[in-house]
């Protein structure tokens, strides 16, 4: 496909609106119709190949279901792509267009997908494919009344006239084979890459003699063997004569896929027989990578004749005052329409003599169509009924969500979540009906913006406005492929960039359908996005329903902790430690060294490649990181298809098979990790689909991108996403990224264009809105400093961002207390950087009435820096569903008084294992599992547990099983009485079949440890089966136990959280069930929405047998 200026591309507008007045830049409220055509009636939609007379007869519009056929009328403007400036406008709506009927047809103009427009510059007719369908539509109806081609103003007479027997015609050769990059609109035709000298033998039909010019573009892809410059050299010949010598010089980039060269020549004289021939001869200094053919188009003078099918378009390029066109080939039946308005031919006066009609040019005319009525005229395609639509009369909403029919069910989800929870307004459509009043039922991407557009100029405040656009379904960068409007299409539309040689100018742009200013389109690079847009890349009603069921998981979870508030941190190592450096500065202003607002209750997991002498430990660092949970994580570095980092140290197969439940939100400063719209598979895709794991959203990119304006893209967009808004919410994921890109202002930035949001736009990550406020700190020393082996006790309150306590907030706080900060170096790129801050101790505790007090007693090992050290909280109220965080720093890490070893003993006890079992306390060794189980286990430490980082090893809390440490222990680490008593509550999946043995380890603060080994056997299925009636649970969950059970037995149920929390329980017998829980916590309140498990024990005399563990979906308020 060749490259025309945009101006070319737009100019196809003087002649579709050539009865309209020139429009102007803005776009008035009133250019909008209030209402559809298609809003009432019947209608049908036909679709075409060709550009000319068509005809459909009456008995084919009986076949297709019209009564009245004589007064059937035609509406659209075919294969027009829309203009991509917003300072030329399309008609709106379908318009309706004349049409001739006669006999027992109708007969009417109609534009194919090709588009011819006169250069002046050149004097060539230049050509422009449409990039997303092969078909062009109109739309058929019986509606209102038919809109008759009207005879055109016949001119003044004049003294004399100079006949014109011939006309301008063209011919093009391009068959849109392949493209190299798979990215852009350069779809090549012929290869050449083997096969340097080819020829084509073309014949113009009825050619005079006189002179053609021949336009080709050819490509190549040449690599420099040495230092001397090198080149290709393309000879061109026409009919044995070579008219041309084009050089193509070698690439000078690794992104270029092909370089092109364009050019034309002019041929004297042929008898319509073209015979050309391409010759590649390459200097030896040179290696040939590729070479292709692009296009061959002709222009040349045709003898104006009716040719034998009895249909004829031609054109002129300028009409002289007294000129007459002579028609050969003719009939007494043969019409003549002036076609230069498309939208409105016009019949035109002519005189006949013998097989010749004469007539004079209109006004205004410059191409005309000849037809005989009984000629064999090419009849539109029955493409289907039309139900009534009306876009044009839909309030403006806050979100539309786009799809396709057969992923509508799965995005109706997505849109009814945020009509009933955020009390949004979502326009959920399907695409097929935006093509049909936005561009003339021809796909194309440019609807989807026309539709916005419409939304946003019918708005009076920027309030009003809509703000979020989501794209549910992927797409291919080969547009015409992608969708077919068959009734089977799962793709939608892709805005790919004119360029598609040289992949650093080459995009995949979602922020064009956010382009909504007047004037814009102008300039992809400096225009502003006005909308939040994501996409769910789904290929499929699988994957669709994967993604929502991951959403709905991640909107309704009630697992509230500190993991929220912690971003990892992942750089690549090389490039002089560049990536290190900007997670750094990326660090500093999350946190609080380089940021106007501190958020220093965010922590910072960092994963630097180059900080590890042995990449097995990076590894198990990121599988602990991503099973503890960060709420975002970050990377910064390289990438590709198979994953992340410059070495490929962190596979996508390594994603694939990691499985984790807290989805953080990704960010990817990367190359090419979201090529959604291409034909390999990508890491996003994986991360994003991963039904037990991934990402629940990503801000990522679809092409090469560069670090010096990567740096500035993630700077932007980390001080956005935890910038709250005037009610103290953070922003939804689509304004993060649209702030970020229009903090660029005016400044020309392709990278930018890379980056896109892969998930839904209107989705907060899980984040507190309320405040933990620390009033006081109390140490044994009464001082500032917290010294090891003392007992600590802080106060605070649950307050509301305004500072005001929130008295009826009850539930519980959670807290980590971590060490100073220290500064370590880099192995090769000696960075030096901030370490992940080491936590000494984590606990949890009761707030009641927005009042807490805990209680701790601080580890043996700490740094003893007398440095500040930090206090994280994190408070939820279940009853409320209401969450809060904060920090405090205001305190410093004591010094150690001598060796550890010679700290003085508190006399307290040793710590104990009071129980554990598997599923139940009351479980003995030996006994039979299924395949998904629990660790539960209780314990004491009067002299607290040994929680650090800092701990010596070989001293910290573990968990094996048959010998292997299992990560994650603390994360179901629940305290239950001060610091002093807790509870684990640890899930075991996907257990082999087989005797298995558990190993867990418990140590205090005083180096002393207490241990306990189970030894279970993992078998079929257990003797007892837990089923709910109701999946999901809305009002109620009806228990069941299956296998049956001894009326004598007693069942003790219990229901918790994903932390392990009891929110309900109770004892029956066999005769009680099934058991209803009406989704309450013990104190009769109702359960937030969100996971739980719920758990039984069968005790039938002295023996205990517990029912495999039942997970429960709850849903809804």
């Amino acid at each position: 496909m060749n490259n025309l200026s945009r101006h070319i591309i737009r100019v196809w507008v003087l002649c579709l609106l050539s009865l309209l007045p020139r429009p102007m830049q803005a776009l008035p409220t009133d250019y909008y119709a209030a209402r559809s055509v298609l809003a009432s009636g019947d209608w049908v939609k036909v679709k075409t190949v060709e550009t000319g007379i068509h005809r459909i007869t009456y008995a084919q519009l009986r076949q297709w279901g019209f009564d009245r056929p004589e007064a059937v009328n035609i509406y659209g403007y075919g294969g027009n792509v829309l203009p991509e400036t917003f300072s030329e406008n399309p008609p709106d709506d379908l318009p309706q267009i004349s049409v001739w009927h006669s006999g027992d047809a109708i007969y009417f103009y109609a534009l194919g997908n090709t588009r011819w427009q006169y250069n002046s510059s050149s004097a060539q007719y230049e050509h422009y494919q449409h990039p997303y369908s092969e078909c062009t539509y109109y739309f058929l109806s019986e509606t209102g009344e038919p809109m008759h081609v009207e005879p055109a103003e016949t001119p003044a007479p004049a003294t004399y006239y100079t006949d014109i027997t011939d006309f301008d015609e063209y011919f093009l050769y391009e068959p849109e084979n392949y493209s190299l990059g798979h990215t852009g609109r350069l779809f090549l035709a012929d290869d050449f890459t083997y096969d340097l000298d080819r020829e084509y033998d073309f014949r113009l039909e009825d050619a005079t003699d006189r002179a053609i010019t021949v336009a080709y573009s050819f490509g190549a892809k040449l690599e420099r063997k040495g230092s001397q410059s090198s080149n290709a050299t393309l000879y061109s010949y026409c009919n044995g004569t070579q008219y041309k010598t084009s050089n193509i010089s070698t690439i000078a980039d690794s992104h270029e896929f092909i370089r092109l060269v364009a050019d034309s020549y002019n041929v004297p004289e042929t008898d319509g027989t073209v015979k050309l021939r391409f010759q590649l001869v390459v200097n030896s200094n040179a290696n040939l990578r590729r070479a292709a053919l692009n296009y061959v188009r002709i222009n040349y003078k045709r003898n104006l004749v009716l040719p034998q099918s009895g249909s004829l378009c031609f054109r002129f390029k300028r009409t002289g005052t007294n000129d007459r066109y002579i028609l050969s080939g003719a009939t007494s039946d043969t019409h003549i329409w002036d076609i230069t308005s498309s939208l409105h031919p016009q019949s035109v006066e002519t005189t006949g003599v013998g097989n010749t009609l004469r007539f004079v040019p209109t006004a205004e005319g410059l191409q005309y169509a000849a037809f005989n009525p009984d000629a064999d005229l090419p009849t539109p395609e029955y493409a289907g009924t039309v139900a009534n639509q009306n876009l044009h009369g839909e309030a403006i909403p806050d979100m539309v969500i786009i799809t396709s029919t057969l992923l509508r069910p799965q995005a109706e989800r997505i849109a009814e979540y945020h009509r009933t929870r955020d009390r949004m307004d979502v326009l959920l459509v399907e695409q097929e009906k935006i093509f049909n009043e936005f561009s003339s039922g021809t796909p194309d991407a440019t609807a989807y913006r026309r539709l916005m557009k419409m939304f946003y100029d019918r708005a009076t405040t920027e309030e009003e406005r809509p703000g979020y656009l989501l794209l549910f379904g992927s797409g291919q960068y080969d547009n015409r492929k992608a969708v077919k409007l068959d009734g089977n299409d799962l793709l939608l539309l892709t805005y790919q960039s004119e360029n598609g040689s040289d992949e650093r100018f080459s995009h995949v742009v979602e922020d064009y359908f956010g382009f909504l200013e007047d004037g814009s389109g102008e300039s992809l690079y400096t225009d502003r996005v006005c909308l939040g847009i994501g996409r769910i890349p789904a290929t499929g009603t699988g994957a669709a329903q994967i993604a929502v069921d991951k959403f709905m998981r991640y909107v309704d979870s009630n697992d509230w902790a500190t993991w929220q508030t912690e971003v990892g941190l992942m750089a690549d190592q090389g490039d002089n430690g560049i990536h290190a450096r900007q997670a750094e500065t990326i660090d500093s202003i999350m946190t609080g060294r380089r940021a106007a607002a501190p958020r220093k209750e965010i922590i910072g997991r960092k994963i630097y490649v180059d900080a590890y002498k042995n990449t097995d430990g990076m590894c198990d660092d990121i599988r602990t990181l991503f099973r503890n949970g960060v709420g975002v994580f970050n990377y910064i570095g390289h990438a590709g298809t198979s994953g992340i980092t410059k070495n490929g140290y962190w596979k996508a197969s390594d994603m694939r098979r990691l499985e984790y439940d807290r989805l953080p939100v990704w960010l990817t400063v990367c190359c090419n990790f979201a090529g959604f719209d291409q034909p390999t598979s990508n890491p996003a895709d994986q991360l994003f689909f991963h039904p037990n794991g991934g990402a629940i959203a990503l801000i990522t990119t679809t092409r090469v991108v560069y670090t010096d304006g990567n740096e500035k893209i993630n700077r932007y967009l980390m001080q956005r996403m935890f910038q709250r808004d005037e009610e103290n919410n953070l922003p939804r994921l689509g304004d993060v990224l649209r702030q970020a890109k229009l903090s660029f202002g005016k400044v020309s930035d392709k990278n930018k264009l890379n980056y896109i949001l892969l998930g839904d736009p209107a989705m907060r990550i899980n984040y507190p809105k309320n405040n933990v406020t620390v009033s006081r700190i109390t140490t044994a020393g009464g001082n500032n400093a917290v010294n090891a082996g003392e007992t600590v006790t802080v106060e605070g309150e649950i307050t509301t961002p305004a500072g005001r306590r929130i008295t009826d907030f009850c539930g519980s706080i959670g807290y980590t207390l971590y060490d100073s900060d220290t500064v370590r170096v880099t192995e090769k790129d000696t960075v030096r950087y901030y370490a992940s801050p080491q936590r000494l101790l984590f606990g949890n505790d009761t707030v009641t009435d927005g009042r807490f007090r805990i209680t701790f007693r601080m580890p043996r090992f700490t740094s003893g820096s007398n440095r500040p050290g930090k206090i994280v909280f994190y408070g939820y109220d279940a009853r409320q569903n209401a969450s809060a965080n904060g920090y405090y720093d205001q305190f410093d890490i004591g010094p150690v008084s001598g060796r550890e070893s010679e700290l003085v003993p508190s006399g307290l006890a040793a710590p104990t294992i009071i129980t554990a079992g598997i599923d139940s306390p009351g479980f003995s060794n030996g006994e039979q599992t299924g395949r998904s189980a629990r660790f539960v286990c209780e314990v004491n430490a009067p002299a607290g547990f040994a929680l650090s980082d800092n701990a010596t090893i070989g001293q910290r809390t573990t968990l094996l099983l048959d010998g292997k440490e299992l990560t994650g222990t603390e994360r179901y680490f629940r305290f239950t009485d001060g610091f002093e008593n807790a509870r684990i509550d640890y899930p075991l999946d996907n257990l082999a079949d087989g005797t298995h043995t558990l190993t867990f380890r418990v140590w205090d603060n005083e180096a002393r440890s207490a241990q306990t080994t189970l030894r279970f056997i993992v078998g079929d299925e257990p003797l007892y089966r837990i089923e709910v009636d109701e999946d999901p649970v809305f009002g109620q969950a009806t228990i069941r136990i299956e296998n049956g059970i001894d009326d004598r037995a007693r069942i003790d149920l219990r229901i918790y959280d994903l932390a392990g929390n009891t929110v309900w329980q109770t004892t029956a017998g066999a005769s009680s069930l099934p058991v209803v829980w009406n989704r309450t916590d013990g104190n009769g309140d109702k359960v937030p929405a969100g996971i739980y498990h719920v758990s039984a024990l069968i005790t039938d005399g002295e023996a205990h047998e517990a029912a495999q563990t039942k997970k429960i979906v709850v849903i809804g308020q």
